[in-house]
């Protein structure tokens, strides 16, 4: 049976992910690696700023990765997540 998580619990799962790993996280609160990892994915975009747009997260993939996508493309990736504003 599965059971329900707090907010409180996600938080410190996302402030301890920054020193280590998603693994380590989610065996040192006791919870799913998978479930680490989905909270700690959404926090990267959210750490100091309230949203990213579409061009922004373009522009950074091109500086940091050397990709150049189209802003159609960014949105069809997230939007097949469900991610949302």
């Amino acid at each position: 049976m599965t059971r329900s998580l707090s907010a409180g619990l996600r938080g410190r799962v996302i402030a301890a992910d920054v020193g280590v790993s998603a693994r380590k996280a989610a065996r040192r609160f006791r919870i799913g690696i998978s479930t680490a990892k989905s909270w700690y994915r959404p926090s990267l975009y959210h750490r100091g700023r309230a949203d990213i747009t579409l061009a922004e997260i373009g522009e950074r993939l091109a500086a940091e990765r050397g990709v150049r996508v189209a802003l159609s493309t960014v949105w069809l990736f997230l939007d097949r997540r469900g991610w949302t504003f």
